[in-house]
């Protein structure tokens, strides 16, 4: 009987994402880098699950704020000041990414698919946060829903 009253554990969750569509987002920018105001007017960064894409975002948004242009090698200059970006394989990895995408025509419905995965992704972890601290048994229930409904609020800002 007291099997029935278990909540689900989390830890076997796959997060969701979908590296395609990370990866036509930023193909979509190197084709065509007209795209990149449209895309930053729907994606951030940190929206991208992969690491290696959400440092290329993160490339992308800073060469857009100083106004240089976008491509793939002005992309990987600002890339290898990161100790940790593979300059060699990113460059390969670049020129793969404008590739892969026929067209920036989609870029739109890219980005909304890739604002999807980060917005359930972010749910799942403030569940998570919400399950720790209502089993723990520190915090009362008001100040839990408090704290849970301003989480989910600032997943919107």
């Amino acid at each position: 009987m007291a099997e029935k009253n278990k909540l689900p554990t989390f830890e076997d969750v796959d997060l969701p994402y979908s590296l395609e569509t990370e990866q036509a987002v930023i193909g979509s920018i190197l084709i065509n880098p007209e795209c990149v105001t449209q895309v930053l007017s729907h994606v951030k960064p940190d929206y991208f699950y992969i690491q290696q894409h959400r440092a290329i975002m993160d490339a992308v948004m800073i060469l857009d704020t100083l106004g240089s242009r976008i491509d793939a090698l002005t992309i990987l200059d600002k890339l290898s000041s990161n100790a940790s970006f593979d300059v060699e394989n990113g460059k390969n990895y670049l020129f793969q990414l404008a590739q892969m995408v026929p067209s920036a025509a989609n870029v739109e419905n890219y980005c909304k698919i890739v604002r999807e995965k980060f917005f359930l992704r972010s749910l799942i972890a403030i569940s998570k946060e919400t399950i720790a601290s209502a089993t723990d048994g520190g915090a009362e229930a008001d100040k839990i829903l408090d704290s849970a409904e301003q989480k989910i609020y600032d997943i919107r800002k």
